[in-house]
């Protein structure tokens, strides 16, 4: 089963853009403001983008033989439909612009790619992704800065551990080849509450206590993991579980939404049957 999902899901990078995309869809939700759309934009963008960061440097040869290669093309030629069924000239432009990052992020032909700035790597793809949620897979929203900063520090923080699995394999300084294991976990955490303090200080009085419920809870979760985060099967508990940290705020809202249906329907229920007997 693990190297199924490894196989069909991780290295394929299905997953990450699937959790890209509940997210995305969680901040739709909490600004009413659902573009299913724009949501698929983000999921076939981010589909093309990590296919080409991970693997163009191997499309030289054979390209046509490369699976990474045909689900980027794919993804590409389904972004452009989309935008231009959207009519959206503003989409095109920040599509446009996260494009320009992610090849000035990995590309053999840039000559120094943002990937290979030392303690850089982790705050460009942090940036990439807060940006793409709020203006790609969004429109309208209402506290867009403060958004920015919480999925920025959310991000962060759950990204870090990544680096911590790659420390041996990055040729590049990151944060935790420069301040170690445990003051990047550190780091990772102290993020992680910054964006629960500002989500809660953001929405709070709002009305919106079922999504701070929500985002404390996955915030709370998401430190747990980076803290015990082991020294082996990294790579699995990495790029499966703590990417699935993405997924949480939305799969919160769903169940809280579930269980106050079950509720008013067995309260109907029983209403019902006490005013007949």
């Amino acid at each position: 089963m693990k190297k199924s999902i490894e196989r069909f899901l991780i290295k394929t990078q299905l997953w990450v853009s699937f959790m890209i995309s509940l997210l995305c869809l969680f901040f739709g939700s909490l600004n009413h403001s659902v573009n299913y759309n724009r949501i698929a934009i983000i999921f076939f963008s981010a589909l093309a983008a990590y296919n080409f960061i991970c693997f163009q440097n191997t499309w030289s040869r054979n390209i046509l033989k490369k699976l990474s290669f045909h689900i980027s093309i794919i993804s590409l030629i389904l972004v452009a439909f989309i935008v231009c069924k959207e009519k959206d000239l503003l989409q095109f432009f920040h599509i446009a612009f996260i494009g320009s990052i992610v090849i000035m992020y990995n590309s053999d032909f840039i000559k120094i790619p943002f990937r290979n700035i030392p303690l850089l790597k982790i705050f460009i793809i942090s940036f990439a992704w807060a940006y793409a949620i709020l203006y790609i897979g969004n429109s309208g929203n209402r506290n867009m800065f403060a958004e920015f900063l919480i999925l920025y520090f959310f991000i962060i923080g759950i990204t870090l551990p990544f680096d911590i699995c790659d420390m041996k394999k990055d040729v590049i300084c990151t944060i935790p080849n420069y301040l170690g294991i445990r003051k990047s976990k550190g780091i990772a955490c102290i993020c992680l509450f910054l964006s629960a303090l500002v989500f809660a200080l953001t929405f709070y009085k709002q009305g919106d206590l079922i999504y701070v419920t929500a985002w404390e809870v996955v915030c709370i979760i998401s430190m747990g993991m980076v803290v015990f985060m082991g020294k082996t099967h990294q790579f699995f508990y990495t790029r499966f579980w703590m990417e699935a940290c993405s997924a949480l705020p939305i799969i919160i809202i769903w169940l809280q939404k579930i269980r106050v249906v079950l509720f008013y329907k067995t309260t109907l229920a029983l209403i019902k049957s006490c005013y007949e007997f």
